[in-house]
């Protein structure tokens, strides 16, 4: 549950259609392979919504800080919230001190994650690559490539991550939980919601 994190960004030009940092007001829609849809919204001081319809009734409602640092993470099922999927993450650092992903960076944080069981700490490393092309339908943006690694709650979790600075975003492309095999996300559009 932890891994519902996914985020994006643009380069220029594609095509006029292409969303831009300026959508982000309005919401930006991505696509995936696999029929699930997210939409992120900022909602002002550095904060973005991201909602995710995985189809079936089941929606995640999550906040990223500079929009790829999880604070919050919540899943309803036929609008009702599920109280065991709530995480709330605190960081060691204020929003404001947590640098957007650029290539090359390193980072570590030490958090507190509260959810219905309980409270316990938990260590993100986050290691960007070099700036390279994504594409996403007939759109093509500048990306950065990371992994984020979870330590200190039950397994440890992977993520990998396409951080667009253009947009502010970043999106998951791939999960690990523990031992299990990885979940793919393959982007495959992404627009302004109209």
């Amino acid at each position: 549950m932890r891994g519902l994190i996914a985020i994006c960004a643009l380069t220029a030009g594609a095509a006029s259609a292409c969303p831009t940092a300026d959508d982000l007001d309005g919401g930006i829609r991505v696509t995936a392979a696999d029929g699930a849809v997210d939409v992120y919204q900022s909602m002002g001081d550095g904060q973005v919504a991201q909602i995710i319809d995985f189809g079936g009734g089941e929606v995640a409602r999550n906040v990223l800080t500079q929009g790829v640092y999880v604070s919050r993470l919540a899943v309803e099922v036929d609008g009702v919230l599920d109280l065991q999927s709530v995480f709330e993450t605190s960081y060691d650092r204020p929003p404001t001190a947590m640098a957007p992903p650029e290539p090359g960076l390193q980072d570590r944080f030490l958090t507190t994650i509260v959810s219905v069981d309980g409270t316990f700490k938990e260590t993100q490393t986050h290691n960007w690559g070099p700036l390279a092309p994504l594409q996403i339908g007939d759109c093509t943006y500048d990306s950065i490539f990371g992994t984020v690694t979870y330590t200190g709650g039950d397994a440890t979790i992977l993520e990998e991550i396409q951080y667009v600075p253009a947009l502010g975003l970043g999106l998951l492309v791939s999960y690990t939980y523990g031992s299990d095999a990885p979940e793919i996300f393959r982007l495959t559009s992404i627009e302004a919601v109209e």
